[in-house]
Parts: structure tokens; C-alpha cells; sequence
């Protein structure tokens, strides 16, 4: 980033409270959090993969399942609404748990 300083223009690295920079301290603290948001990365995806792939599937079979009833409904609306709500529920609360299970392992849980 540009900054002015006493009337010229200068490159300077911005500083955060609490942050060394330069060194080998901060190429170490960026090495030490790679496998921490790999895998909060890949959580994510894969959790928001399931409930995306079950809305998408379901959209494209519903016309199928219509033919069918279950307790005099539609069996491809049941599927839809109560299928969706059930897994993104379910997919939420993996999340959370393992999610948990990596600050854990990292050590950057709260206690709260």
C-alpha cells in the first residue's frame, strides 16, 4: 500500500495490534494456520454440498415422485420440504461439531 509521509509517497507493510512483522515469526505463524483453514475450508464445502446437491437433485425428480402419495400428499413435495429442512439441519449441526473438533485440535477453541 501507498502511504504519504512528510510529503512523499512510501511503501510501507500495514501493522496490525499484537502482530510482528518481517522475520521468521510471522512466515512461521502463517505456516502453523495453513492446515487450520484447510480444513475449516474444506468443512465448508463439503457441508454446504450436501443440502446444494439434495435441492438440485430434488428439483430435478420431483416430477417423479409426484405420482405418489404419502399421507395423501404429494410424495415429491413431502421429499422436498421436509427432506431439505431435515438435512440442512443435519448438515449445520456437523458443522458445528466438527468444526469444534478442529479449533480443538489447533488449540483456537473458545471456552464460552
Amino acid at each position: 500500500m501507498l502511504y504519504l509521509e512528510a510529503g512523499r509517497w512510501d511503501r510501507k507493510r500495514m501493522e496490525m495490534p499484537g502482530r510482528r512483522l518481517g522475520g521468521t515469526g510471522e512466515m512461521a505463524e502463517i505456516i502453523r494456520r495453513k492446515p487450520y483453514w484447510r480444513q475449516a475450508k474444506l468443512l465448508a464445502l463439503t457441508s454446504l454440498a450436501l443440502p446444494a446437491a439434495l435441492v438440485l437433485g430434488l428439483a430435478y425428480w420431483v416430477g417423479e415422485f409426484g405420482a405418489m402419495t404419502l399421507a395423501g400428499m404429494p410424495a415429491g413435495y413431502l421429499l422436498a420440504v421436509h427432506g431439505v429442512a431435515i438435512v440442512s439441519i443435519a448438515a449445520v449441526a456437523r458443522f458445528a461439531i466438527t468444526q469444534e473438533r478442529i479449533d480443538r485440535w489447533h488449540g483456537t477453541h473458545d471456552d464460552a
